[in-house]
């Protein structure tokens, strides 16, 4: 995701960041089938989106800011049966 702006007002800017997703499926004969995903298998840290329902936001004089983050490595296995 390339830099963008967080502010209706185009007044704070978000930095850009990369993520690296993968996932792996396997479909056994008995009808099971097997899934593996991760998501930012880099762990990078991110701001996806600012908050929009503040008009002009900007940074606060303590430094806080309202932003949705990128979360961190995560992985999931699931299985599935098909009938």
């Amino acid at each position: 995701m390339g830099e963008r702006f967080a502010s209706n007002a185009n007044t704070l800017k978000l930095p850009k960041y990369d993520t690296l997703d993968a996932g792996f499926v396997a479909s056994l004969n008995n009808g099971i089938d097997i899934r593996l995903t991760g998501t930012n298998l880099t762990n990078k840290i991110g701001l996806t989106e600012g908050n929009f329902r503040v008009p002009n936001a900007t940074v606060g004089s303590d430094g806080v800011f309202l932003a949705r983050p990128l979360f961190g490595r995560a992985w999931e296995l699931s299985l599935g049966f098909a009938f």
